[in-house]
C-alpha cells in the first residue's frame, strides 16, 4: 500500500487523493447549486494542483524503492 505521511500518521495515498477529488467535486456542486452560471474551470484546476502538491513528493519519496526493486 502506497502511503504518505499526513500530520505523523502514515495514511493511504490512493485514499487521500480520492478524498481531495470528491471534496473538489462537492465544493463545484455547492458552487453551482448557488449559481448556475459557475464554472468548473477553477475547482478543476485547484483541486488538481492540490493533488499534485500530494501525489509528487509521494511519487520522489518512492524513487528509491523503485531502484532497489528493479534490481531485483
Amino acid at each position: 500500500m502506497l502511503t504518505i505521511n499526513q500530520n505523523g500518521q502514515k495514511v493511504s495515498l490512493w485514499g487521500t487523493l480520492a478524498q481531495m477529488a470528491i471534496v473538489g467535486v462537492a465544493s463545484y456542486g455547492m458552487a453551482k447549486a448557488e449559481n448556475p452560471k459557475t464554472d468548473w474551470t477553477a475547482y478543476r484546476d485547484s483541486m488538481l494542483q492540490n493533488m499534485a502538491q500530494v501525489a509528487l513528493p509521494a511519487a520522489l519519496a518512492l524513487v528509491p524503492t523503485m531502484n532497489k526493486q528493479a534490481d531485483k
